[in-house]
């Protein structure tokens, strides 16, 4: 028996078939701990004015749709659409399935359910405009991974410095920046325009270029 399990401990294959459930209960528990973070965060410096502010500024950086299948112009954002869809989603889990929506004024914990029902539009909204901005990460992102190929060529044709170190930097900058830049988004209590997601964008494409271009010379 000590063989057999030490045998299922050191198997390649099986780490292989098991890696994809590990890696989904630590995404998981990275959802849980954001979502939690960002309902008590909301919840607990609760202001009504956010939820409007939020609004405003989410009209000014959606993409509009072209057409619906209708063939008609549909001038909704992508992020509010997104937004809806998310909202109902989250509606349903904490109003609808725990029946909060049916709770009455009377009840002590009334104001907790609407203060909580104003967190979850906030969050739908905040989850809507990170989608647009992670558009735009993959865009210059895949920008970023051609220019640092073509910098990798270069730097195997005149013998450049080869430097791993270089490489796994940039790569926990880029997750780094990734988690850090959507956690601080989705649980600051207070409005913040969704522009400011640039910054992180632009990090993450610098940091794909750099593990482009050191990249292994002899691959």
């Amino acid at each position: 028996m000590p063989a057999n399990n030490e045998f299922i401990k050191e198997s390649t294959i099986l780490q292989t078939l098991t890696m994809p459930f590990r890696s989904m209960r630590i995404i998981i528990f990275a959802i849980v701990i954001l979502f939690g973070t960002s309902l008590f965060l909301q919840t607990y410096f609760h202001k009504p004015e956010i939820l409007n502010d939020e609004l405003v500024m989410a009209q000014k950086i959606g993409i509009t749709q072209n057409l619906t299948q209708q063939g008609k112009l549909n001038k909704t954002p992508i992020n509010i659409s997104i937004t809806r869809y998310t909202y109902k989603g989250l509606y349903w889990t904490f109003f609808q399935a725990l029946r909060l929506e049916k709770m009455p004024e009377s009840h002590r914990f009334y104001d907790a359910a609407q203060h909580l029902h104003s967190t979850l539009k906030i969050i739908s909204l905040r989850i809507g405009n990170a989608a647009i901005y992670i558009f735009y990460s993959l865009l210059l992102g895949i920008i970023a991974l051609i220019d640092g190929l073509n910098a990798r060529k270069i730097r195997q044709a005149n013998a450049g410095r080869e430097s791993a170190s270089l490489y796994h930097r940039a790569k926990y900058l880029r997750t780094g920046i990734l988690f850090s830049s959507i956690f601080l988004y989705l649980t600051l209590p207070f409005a913040i325009n969704p522009q400011w997601l640039m910054l992180p964008v632009i990090g993450i494409a610098l940091s794909i270029f750099m593990q482009a271009k050191y990249l292994k010379k002899y691959l």
